[in-house]
């Protein structure tokens, strides 16, 4: 593991553990393990089979966002092995392990593998960033914000992400904003800039899979769909925890938005400790303050979640062939030589 590597996840250890210890230091521990045995079991069930009906929905997602032709159980087998690799190591090494078993597909390279999970992110930020407007919109007037603030606050998110929609998804704006993307970048290190640069040049080039208008409509009503399952996830689980209380339905799209995003902090494995601070945060933004009831919701949602992605990704492995410990070197030497090795082939080919 290189220098830079180690900072990384040294950075993540600190943030997820502080996460952890800053909302137990706030619970009351019996109130919290109350929480935790008294949450409704028929909620939890529900949980899981949606959450096992949102793998099946991700294989079908990853599909739309392809550039050539791959069977959805390949295709789905493949993105499990990405999220099992995300659950269990730093990094996200699942990202790039899409990409290293894209490139042994037939048809299909490690170009398609980058320019599919660049375009699965874009339409994941779009989304995360819908539910967290519409939940500000729509927040009840119980909500420790002020109306007028929440209201203003979604308002701008949601009208924003419409205009960036409309740039996005036009071909003639891709040059602009890669003229964007490159005045922006000078003043970081070169590596790092060409890092992003990348990253930006794969998403605009996973946009022109969805130029076909017929193919965009699929693709976002697949993750409209899928982001429909995860919502629903979110919602079970507060009916799970508050028993009677019957939460607000923008409440879920609270949490959801927030736990998006809060994905994407550097933490240990799995998001752990940055997942339950992002659920609490969205739960008290609501107006919920009992940090034990928010907490237990927040673990709660989160333990059936870890388990099911790494069920599911351990059969997909074998279904595969695969080995853990082998992918994961495969994955890691990729990750320390760069990625300049895998879309030089994906050039190549």
């Amino acid at each position: 593991m290189t220098k830079r590597s180690l900072i990384m996840l040294g950075i993540g250890a600190l943030i997820s553990v502080g996460a952890i210890l800053l909302l137990f230091s706030q619970v009351e521990l019996d109130a919290f393990a109350g929480h935790m045995r008294g949450a409704d079991q028929r909620y939890i069930a529900g949980m899981v089979a949606l959450y096992f009906v949102s793998t099946l929905l991700r294989g079908l997602r990853w599909q739309t966002v392809l550039v050539g032709k791959l069977t959805f159980w390949r295709g789905y087998h493949i993105v499990n092995v990405g999220f099992l690799l995300n659950a269990i190591f730093p990094f996200r090494l699942g990202e790039l392990a899409r990409v290293v078993l894209m490139s042994r597909e037939p048809g299909q390279n490690a170009g398609s593998g980058l320019s599919a999970v660049a375009l699965e992110r874009l339409l994941d930020s779009i989304f995360a960033l819908l539910a967290v407007g519409l939940g500000l919109l729509l927040l009840p007037e119980r909500a420790a914000l002020p109306p007028e603030t929440t209201f203003t606050l979604g308002a701008v998110l949601v009208l924003a992400l419409v205009g960036v929609l409309v740039v996005l998804f036009l071909p003639s704006t891709h040059p602009l904003f890669l003229s964007i993307a490159r005045f922006f970048l000078k003043p970081l290190p070169d590596g790092l800039a060409a890092r992003l640069l990348g990253f930006v040049q794969d998403t605009l080039e996973g946009l022109r899979v969805l130029a076909d208008p017929r193919r965009l409509a699929i693709s976002l009503l697949a993750s409209l769909v899928l982001w429909l399952t995860y919502y629903g996830y979110m919602q079970l689980g507060l009916y799970a925890f508050l028993g009677d209380a019957v939460p607000p339905l923008e409440v879920g799209l609270l949490i959801l938005g927030f736990v998006a995003f809060g994905g994407a902090a550097p933490s240990l494995p799995g998001a752990v400790g940055i997942f339950q601070a992002a659920a609490v945060l969205a739960l008290t933004t609501a107006g919920y303050d009992d940090t034990s009831l928010t907490t237990s919701y927040a673990w709660g949602i989160w333990v059936p979640q870890i388990m099911l992605l790494i069920t599911v990704g351990m059969v997909s492995l074998y279904v595969l062939g695969l080995s853990l410990v082998g992918l994961t070197r495969e994955v890691q030497a990729e990750m320390e030589q760069g990625s300049g090795a895998l879309s030089a082939s994906a050039a190549a080919e």
